[in-house]
């Protein structure tokens, strides 16, 4: 199932899931470099970042994932440089 079908609105900018988890994926294109995260992690902020602006010549957000596996999966520009986020996957 994918994670839009997993969503569900209940009022602006308020998501419901029916997974305990969903994973993103953060892409830095001047680095380049990947990291994926679960989307309570404070620097993912459920795809939102720490909100202190977002250039999409620099970077962009994937997700929401519904598994580990599909963010692993994610087109990315470097998937060799994929890794997972030392804080919410350690």
């Amino acid at each position: 199932m994918s994670a839009t079908s997993a969503l569900s609105g209940n009022g602006p900018g308020v998501l419901r899931c029916r997974y305990e988890h969903l994973w993103y994926v953060y892409e830095d294109f001047v680095t380049p470099a990947a990291v994926v995260h679960r989307g309570e992690c404070p620097h993912c902020n459920h795809g939102q970042g720490h909100g202190r602006g977002r250039n999409e010549h620099e970077n962009t957000w994937h997700g929401p994932f519904t598994s580990e596996a599909d963010a692993h999966s994610a087109e990315i520009r470097s998937p060799s440089r994929m890794r997972d986020c030392r804080v919410c996957m350690a």
